[in-house]
């Protein structure tokens, strides 16, 4: 018999949207790094999960700002930088409902991570393990006999993404680190 879901967030696929870095001051303020292209974005997804080690959980925002390119918040309940530390390296979710649709040839990088990845030639590389951004180009950290960083480059690089196949081609050579 399948478990029901202890609650909604359980019950709906969800999208990591930023990741809490590092506090800012002594009256509580984070430091989130944005998984979207304007870090401002994310002050339009409501509720906000915050995952930590015992689960997911809602967590509300009593301000945020932007400094520096940096998007700043300030959660309700954590209002010194001793119970704000505590958050820190936990990841912000919303659900998938919550975001609009992807344009042709874009991609959620929740959508991609676990995918296969294999090169022009049939040779399996591994899976996508996580994505990240490193200034001109997101990468593939795909891990396999190897681990590949592998520029997310359309058509330069990734020559297919298949969803329903949960496959990624590349111009990639398994003899390149």
């Amino acid at each position: 018999m399948a478990q029901k879901p202890k609650n909604r967030l359980e019950s709906e696929s969800r999208v990591v949207v930023a990741r809490v870095g590092r506090s800012h001051g002594v009256k509580g303020w984070l430091r989130l790094q944005c998984f979207t292209d304007d870090p401002l974005s994310v002050l339009s997804y409501k509720p906000w999960f915050l995952k930590r080690a015992d689960g997911w959980q809602e967590i509300k925002i009593e301000d945020a700002r932007l400094a520096d390119e940096t998007l700043l918040v300030k959660f309700i309940g954590f209002d010194d930088c001793d119970a704000a530390r505590t958050l820190t390296g936990g990841e912000i979710a919303v659900t998938r409902c919550q975001l609009p649709p992807c344009a042709e040839g874009e991609y959620y990088w929740a959508d991609l991570e676990n995918l296969s990845v294999v090169n022009e030639q049939g040779v399996e590389l591994g899976i996508v393990e996580s994505i990240f951004n490193a200034g001109a180009d997101d990468l593939l950290q795909v891990r396999g006999k190897k681990v590949f960083l592998i520029p997310f480059r359309m058509d330069d690089v990734v020559k297919n993404v298949d969803l329903t196949a949960r496959t990624i081609t590349v111009a990639w050579n398994e003899d390149w680190a």
